[in-house]
């Protein structure tokens, strides 16, 4: 097999499915039917990390950071805009976590969580938006050890705070129905 430096030491097999893909103008890439490997897996190799740290991550990052920074005015918000699209695209790239291609048990929960509030979830507009970053978030958490780490810190410290009283409880009525179906 032909190999190719991809930057600084990191050599690529020629035929990986993911650089491939983005040479040919793929939407979406099933790396289930090509290597049966599960999702932290297929994050994990080579290629695939240092795609993540360059197309998701390090976006992720500018991106909430732009979207943040006091800057005023039309380009700001265009600027904005474009990093977030940028993020979303490239997310539908990556693989679909499923039951079948994620192994850790948070990452079950997870997936659950986003079944469930994609079922109560009404507002069709901002569907596809809210499918991109749960999916976005939870093939972090199944690759990345640090992701985990934080965002299992974040749940620690939110189930302190609901569970002393800190962290109000939702209005009554809310979301709105008009965006949420609370019976299914």
């Amino acid at each position: 097999m032909e190999r190719r430096g991809l930057s600084r030491g990191t050599v690529v097999l020629a035929d990986d499915p993911i650089l491939q893909a983005i040479r040919d103008g793929v939407g979406h890439i099933d790396l289930n039917q090509k290597t049966g490997q599960m999702l932290h897996g297929q994050m994990l190799g080579a290629t695939t990390r240092r795609k993540a740290d360059l197309t998701m991550k390090n976006p992720l990052r500018l991106a909430i950071v732009e979207a943040t920074s006091k800057g005023k005015g039309i380009i700001h918000y265009l600027r904005t805009f474009r990093a977030i699209w940028r993020i979303f695209k490239v997310c539908q790239l990556f693989p679909k976590p499923t039951r079948e291609n994620c192994s850790y048990h948070n990452t079950f929960i997870l997936l659950d969580i986003r079944d469930w509030f994609l079922e109560h979830f009404n507002w069709e507009p901002a569907r596809p938006m809210f499918q991109s970053a749960f999916d976005m978030f939870i093939n972090l958490y199944e690759h990345a050890g640090e992701y985990t780490d934080w965002f299992d810190v974040l749940v620690e410290k939110l189930i302190e705070a609901y569970i002393s009283g800190e962290w109000e409880k939702r209005k009554q009525g809310r979301p709105i129905p008009r965006y949420w179906r609370e019976e299914i």
